[in-house]
């Protein structure tokens, strides 16, 4: 067995002028580091040759040796990892998403909304940020509540399955369970849901209270999942924000009265042009394409 001596540290101000530098780097802020590493990367995937002279060599070796020994540091110090740092999903009008998150988490976002987690999301409580309209079936952990957060009120549950409805150009949000239990608080208001009830908050009146009711119809909650439109009962101007998200367009409604016309009916694969007609045909109103622009009137 082969005994390894300490090696001596040299002065700093004996090192020569080559090594001086690469300790000036080594104690150079995280953003100077940074650049350094992001230069030499970039050599390296162009598939340039890195030269050292003989006096680098063994320098390059205590550089390398210290940024490695500090990612495993940083690694095993989650407290020490950028807080702010989130992952975001997008989706536009007219599309949809499905995704998993980190705790195995399933995710369907709807068209025209946003989901966001921080990137340490398994270490620390389950909590994603919502504007729009998604639908979660929660992992269970017992010892994690997941927590969706939106404008205004959060949803908290341990294990289940609900969906949430709360854009932010809409004034009115919903929970809707399908399975499990699920909190819900918006300041000092709270509620529970059970299976098969709904929870509407008005958020354009201060102080609002949830208000819940039984949802025996959760299938129109959540058939834009795949990729269909169930209205019941709703007037035109709902229906017509709901078409705009389904077919990336934004519709005018001229009049006032045709906008509060009330409709029952489906949409499943039908296109805009052909959703507009069928329209037409109870509502008797004439319309207009231009672009991504639809003009409403009679």
């Amino acid at each position: 067995m082969r005994r390894h001596h300490p090696a001596e540290r040299i002065p700093r101000e004996e090192a020569p002028e080559e090594i001086r530098r690469l300790w000036e780097r080594i104690a150079a802020p995280a953003g100077t580091r940074a650049r350094i590493e992001a230069r030499t990367m970039r050599k390296i995937a162009a598939g340039r040759r890195l030269t050292l002279r003989p006096v680098l060599q063994y320098a390059a070796m205590i550089v390398l040796a210290l940024i490695a020994a500090g990612s495993l540091y940083r690694a095993s110090h989650p407290a020490l990892s950028d807080a702010s740092a989130r992952v975001s999903i997008r989706t536009p009008s007219g599309a949809r998403t499905n995704l998993t998150l980190p705790d195995g988490t399933e995710v369907w976002l709807n068209a025209g909304s946003e989901l966001s987690y921080p990137t340490d999301f398994d270490r620390q409580h389950r909590t994603v940020q919502l504007s729009g309209e998604a639908y979660f079936e929660v992992t269970e952990d017992r010892h994690s509540p997941f927590r969706v957060k939106a404008a205004n009120f959060e949803v908290t549950v341990l294990g289940t399955r609900f969906n949430v409805h709360s854009y932010a150009d809409e004034a009115i949000a919903r929970v809707t369970l399908v399975e499990g239990s699920v909190q819900l608080r918006s300041g000092e208001a709270e509620a529970l849901l059970r299976p098969g009830e709904r929870a509407v908050l008005d958020r354009s009146t201060a102080g609002s209270r949830f208000e819940i009711s039984s949802c025996p119809d959760t299938e129109s909650e959540l058939a834009w999942r795949s990729g269909r439109l169930i209205f019941r009962s709703e007037p035109f101007r709902a229906i017509a924000r709901r078409m705009e998200r389904r077919y990336g367009v934004t519709i005018e409604i001229a009049d006032t009265r045709l906008s509060e016309e009330r409709l029952t009916g489906e949409f499943d694969s039908e296109s805009l042009t052909e959703a507009l007609q069928r329209l037409q045909t109870i509502l008797h109103y004439t319309y207009r394409i231009e672009n991504d622009r639809v003009t409403i009137r009679r």
